[in-house]
């Protein structure tokens, strides 16, 4: 969905893929709630995935279009630093409603959440727009002379090893994020409080770490 995602954002750009994202979001929560067999929640989840899929292509291009050089790597600080304060809220938001209402009103009220978030996103919808580069007459006869095919830029390696980067770190954070609490408390007999505080402190540390790798970026001296 990343790939078809990054595809997209170039050729229509980022704030309708944006949008589409989002409407995938609302569609897939509504759609578990009111499901009653194993083949809809496998339906529905794949739809939430795709709906998931689109935001990395989406936010490094309005991040890249619309901050200044000097202050890049705060923006992405910052941005990752918001996801990274969503996992950490998102279980509390639905385990609270699901003991309170069950399990299926949380995943609507999740579904009014991105249903909100759509519409802030529309009403701020100038604030997302990215305009085009402007045209330059002798770049455009070199692309004329040259052109490039859809797939060239696989042949970049910085493509690869940046390929390389986020699916080691997708496989590890993923595999602790999911597992990890429940490996210990199987594997070693960790009681339940204590994985899950590990698991905190582990997330915790790592907002730090963003915060900290946005001034390593701008300054690594």
């Amino acid at each position: 969905g990343q790939a078809l995602g990054g595809f997209l954002v170039d050729r229509i750009g980022a704030r309708p893929v944006l949008c589409g994202g989002l409407a995938l979001f609302v569609a897939a929560a509504l759609g578990l709630a009111g499901s009653h067999s194993y083949g809809a929640l496998l339906f529905f989840s794949g739809l939430a995935g795709l709906g998931n899929s689109i935001f990395h292509p989406v936010d490094f291009s309005i991040l890249n279009a619309k901050i200044s050089k000097e202050r890049l790597g705060h923006a992405y600080s910052a941005h990752g630093l918001s996801g990274s304060l969503g996992w950490a809220l998102a279980p509390l938001f639905l385990v609270g409603i699901a003991q309170l209402a069950g399990w299926r009103t949380a995943l609507v009220a999740a579904g009014l959440l991105a249903a909100v978030v759509l519409l802030l996103v529309f009403v701020l919808r100038e604030w997302l727009h990215v305009a085009p580069a402007p045209a330059d007459a002798r770049l455009a006869g070199q692309m004329q002379a040259a052109p490039e095919g859809a797939l060239d830029f696989l042949k970049l390696p910085a493509v690869w090893f940046s390929f390389l980067f986020f699916f080691s770190y997708a496989v590890a954070l993923g595999g602790v994020q999911s597992f990890a609490t429940e490996a210990a408390r199987q594997l070693h007999d960790v009681p339940v409080a204590w994985a899950g505080m590990c698991l905190s402190i582990y997330m915790l540390c790592g907002a730090v770490g963003i915060v900290a790798g946005g001034f390593l970026v701008r300054d690594p001296n």
